[in-house]
């Protein structure tokens, strides 16, 4: 090293220049190699990306949180059923780092397409089967009188905290639209997987209810109306029983399964008040089983927002698609 350090000062200054530049000249050829390859290493981390962005899906406990949503929200009080895929979009992009472990979803649009597809899938096939539900809970062998089968839809599918009064009474109203609705559709002759008009005639009441009483759902009016629905259904279903049409343990004397004379609201059975905080039995079902996660996935604001329905802006009549994001010719 001092051999070099000591010829290189007795070298002239047109022998510095030269060398000089001789070395400068091999730095840039080594750094343009250097990034010759870091742009094909760029490329294909790149290319590794998009296939797997591509081919992305969701795991078998983000698929179980998204049909427990799915089934929370087609028992709720919602305005209208063409909106449920924006509801639940609008929930994902503020809490689907906690409830999925899915942080990307809120910028990836890749993710959000996939659980889009996901949601709209689950969403065809659960309303499909809640309609069969409904006009089997007013319909022979199987009929049951509201209260029981509020209670047995909210225990299984309502994944919020144990809904309040209001919440409840809310959910029951709803059904007993549903119920109403139904009556006469259940003594159609449909073709299989025919259109039977349920779904539209749903949005089409709830359109003409939201025009009356407003889109919050803790306003007095609507109040009101929840009372006379389920006044209306009791007339209409318990009637049916008195008459001997069906059976239901705790509602043969056409009292809504309330001994008390009550609305029954807060009266949850034994099992449903042991099983409520836990998770209750997670046996499968004809939906197929939705795995063991925790019951509770919505907040108390959660579920405040959903009776302060702000989806001024939505389609609520018919089944058309919801800015191409809701189901057509769902076959129900």
């Amino acid at each position: 090293m001092r051999d070099r350090l000591h010829r290189f000062s007795e070298t002239t200054t047109s022998q510095f220049s030269i060398f000089t530049m001789a070395n400068m000249l091999s730095i840039m050829d080594k750094l343009e190699h250097l990034e010759r390859n870091q742009n094909g290493t760029t490329e294909m981390i790149k290319s590794i990306q998009d296939n797997t962005r591509a081919r992305w899906k969701l795991n078998p406990e983000q698929a179980s949180v998204l049909k427990q949503l799915v089934r929370h929200w087609l028992i709720s009080p919602v305005n209208s059923y063409n909106t449920i895929i924006n509801k639940m979009e609008k929930w994902l992009r503020n809490n689907a780092a906690d409830a999925l472990e899915l942080p990307q979803y809120e910028y990836d649009q890749v993710i959000q397409e996939a659980v889009r597809q996901f949601v709209n899938q689950d969403q065809h096939s659960h309303r499909s089967n809640m309609r069969k539900k409904i006009f089997a809970s007013i319909t022979g062998k199987t009929k049951q009188l509201l209260k029981r089968f509020s209670d047995k839809l909210i225990h299984k599918y309502y994944r919020g905290h144990k809904p309040d009064t209001l919440m409840r009474m809310a959910i029951k109203a709803q059904l007993a639209l549903a119920r109403v609705i139904a009556l006469p559709l259940t003594k159609k002759k449909n073709k299989t997987r025919a259109d039977t008009g349920f779904w539209t005639s749903m949005n089409e009441k709830l359109a003409g209810l939201r025009k009356e009483n407003g889109s919050n759902r803790t306003d007095p009016k609507w109040l009101q109306w929840y009372k006379e629905i389920i006044n209306k259904d009791k007339e209409t279903f318990s009637r049916a029983r008195r008459n001997g049409n069906g059976s239901d343990s705790n509602g043969a004397n056409g009292n809504d399964g309330d001994a008390n004379g009550g609305n029954g609201d807060e009266n949850d059975s034994s099992s449903q008040r042991r099983n409520r905080r836990g998770g209750g039995s997670n046996s499968s079902d004809e939906e197929g089983s939705i795995g063991a996660i925790g019951r509770t996935i919505l907040s108390r604001e959660d579920e405040r927002a959903m009776l302060m329905d702000d989806d001024s802006d939505a389609v609520l009549s018919g089944d058309e698609a919801d800015g191409g994001s809701t189901l057509q010719n769902h076959g129900e």
